[in-house]
């Protein structure tokens, strides 16, 4: 801070009375009972004391003042929506990136083709773009806090909440039929709500295997998304886990179907 700066806002600060505000007079005296705990008991209280004191406490109040300001300008805009959107950017990237590549994966070690099916491809990238991606990060790291602190819900009892809760419900009830449906339709190139249908009814034979096999892979690796993973990288964790899942429940598809 310069001192023509310092100056006029010593002098504004010093106008409002600050002081005589119950947040800086407290913050004021708190800082200064902190500086003289520091000192010898009976040593006289230097000038120089106060005036640090004061400076430190006018200097947060400028600070904060700044930030505020920023955060009006379109800079400060700018950069809260980069903070906002990061995560959001990098559960979409991962997803995006482990559907493509799950899927490639399949064609070419499980189904042995001799030329990929980009369109197929490019709905599952889709699919990990629109659903794995943008509304999951959603689900695990808005809803799911949204509903602990509504049960007032911490530690292992927490986890264990969102465990079953993700396998007991969501995985097998919402999860696996819009896979289905979204797989049946990449797979045969038909975006029409009959084939949607016939991916449903797909899910329905499938259900009891795809639950044992869910809960063999994802109940251990939930149980470390939600104990210990950050909740903006929860996604991120769980689109890298997902593409062995994802290898695997497709494998297991296609050999149903033989």
């Amino acid at each position: 801070m310069s001192a023509a700066v310092y100056a006029v806002h010593a002098a504004q600060w010093a106008q409002r009375g600050a002081l005589s505000a119950p947040g800086p007079r407290r913050e004021f005296f708190s800082q200064l009972r902190l500086r003289l705990l520091r000192q010898v008991p009976d040593a006289p209280l230097r000038c120089a004391g106060w005036k640090e004191v004061a400076y430190g406490t006018m200097l947060r109040q400028w600070e904060e003042e700044q930030a505020k300001i920023l955060a009006k300008t379109w800079k400060g805009r700018l950069q809260a929506t980069k903070g906002r959107l990061g995560p959001v950017v990098v559960s979409c990237t991962s997803s995006v990136a482990v559907f493509i590549t799950s899927d490639l994966m399949v064609q070419k070690a499980v189904e042995k083709r001799s030329e990929v099916d980009v369109t197929r491809t490019s709905v599952m990238g889709l699919f990990g773009l629109g659903y794995a991606g943008f509304a999951q990060h959603f689900l695990y790291t808005r809803l799911w806090p949204f509903i602990l602190q509504a049960a007032r819900l911490s530690g292992p009892r927490a986890v264990a909440f969102q465990v079953l809760g993700d396998q007991g419900f969501y995985m097998p009830l919402i999860y696996l039929p819009i896979f289905y449906s979204t797989k049946e339709m990449a797979c045969t190139n038909k975006l029409l709500w009959e084939t949607a249908q016939a991916g449903v009814l797909r899910w329905q034979e499938n259900l009891a295997a795809d639950l044992t096999l869910c809960s063999g892979y994802w109940i251990p690796v939930q149980a470390l998304t939600f104990g210990l993973v950050p909740i903006g990288f929860r996604v991120f964790f769980m689109s890298f886990a997902s593409l062995i899942f994802q290898v695997g429940l497709q494998t297991a598809m296609l050999r149903r179907q033989t």
